[in-house]
């Protein structure tokens, strides 16, 4: 078995993980305030986009090299495209 240099960074993308894009069985799932930053940062391996996401229960922040943060942006932005604009409640007998 070799060991993965520590300095090198493998990209995983959501078509990667083959999951589903909502947890359902996470009883935390829900709604709610959240705040997105990105900040570039001077790292030992050089400079990252600092990609953080707060919302009241946790912190996640991952570090991104600028051609990652630029398949993150693509894939965002899909993501957005994709979207009716259309609201409809949980519940609802449309949903």
């Amino acid at each position: 078995m070799t060991t993965p240099d520590p300095g090198q960074v493998q990209q995983v993308t959501p078509q990667d993980l083959k999951m589903p894009p909502v947890d359902t069985g996470n009883p935390l799932l829900n709604e709610g305030p959240a705040i997105l930053q990105a900040t570039p940062v001077n790292t030992a391996a050089g400079q990252r986009l600092a990609l953080t996401i707060k919302t009241p229960t946790t912190t996640l922040t991952i570090l991104l090299i600028k051609d990652d943060a630029g398949n993150w942006r693509d894939t965002i932005s899909e993501g957005i495209g994709k979207m009716s604009g259309l609201i409809i409640p949980n519940g609802s007998p449309f949903g």
